[in-house]
């Protein structure tokens, strides 16, 4: 969706009106200059304790979580618009061609009951899907850490701080380009699908996990 379109008549008056925009990638400053708005570019900062080293403990997760094997991340609220059915359907895939790897989805909210269910029901939980519920910053940071890749689909998003976050952290990212972070990927090692392709989604995220050296550079 564009930003400029979404946009109220009281947005676009007072962003008229200011004596100066900020906008936080050069992307979002792009989508206002059908307003005629030229927005000077000052990106969101990161806290320097996700720039941290990769883990190097084979083990984390299983001494953490008692999980084994390749661990694909998602962090965020569990809310309609994160789309998780829609990414609890691409782990269906995900799981026919890598039945090692785990799905952890870190984050709690409205959706949960419903989100367990769904997996449940589908044989899921079976098939290496963890909710981690919610965590705390520094549990965060070691999440991005350790895992081997993240991945959120949202089918809407604002900015989409936790990509930029996992990015930092050296993790290789699969999702949507509904949120202004996603224009900021390294598309080498990273992939953005756009809403309802599970199946590419699937296909990007196996073949990330299945690509070492694409990992590697990302690390």
């Amino acid at each position: 969706d564009d930003q400029a379109e979404r946009l109220t008549a009281l947005d676009r008056l007072v962003l008229r009106r200011a004596d100066k925009v900020i906008a936080a990638c050069a992307f979002a400053a792009w989508q206002l200059l059908p307003l005629g708005i030229e927005a000077d570019v000052v990106p969101w900062g990161i806290e320097s304790r996700y720039f941290t080293a990769r883990g190097t403990d084979p083990r984390w997760w299983m001494k953490q979580y008692g999980i084994v094997g390749p661990v694909v991340l998602t962090v965020c609220g569990l809310k309609p618009r994160k789309n998780l059915p829609g990414l609890l359907q691409t782990w269906q895939t995900v799981t026919k061609y890598h039945p090692t790897a785990t799905l952890a989805i870190a984050g709690d909210g409205p959706e949960f009951s419903r989100l367990v269910e769904y997996a449940d029901h589908f044989g899921l939980l079976k098939h290496r899907v963890r909710f981690l519920g919610r965590v705390s910053e520094e549990q965060k940071v070691d999440l991005y850490r350790h895992a081997d890749l993240y991945t959120i689909l949202p089918a809407v998003e604002g900015f989409g701080m936790t990509i930029l976050e996992a990015m930092a952290a050296g993790c290789p990212v699969v999702t949507t380009p509904t949120g202004i972070a996603a224009s900021e990927l390294q598309r080498e090692w990273s992939a953005v699908i756009r809403i309802g392709q599970e199946y590419l989604a699937a296909g990007a995220i196996l073949r990330l996990l299945q690509s070492p050296d694409d990992l590697e550079r990302a690390h």
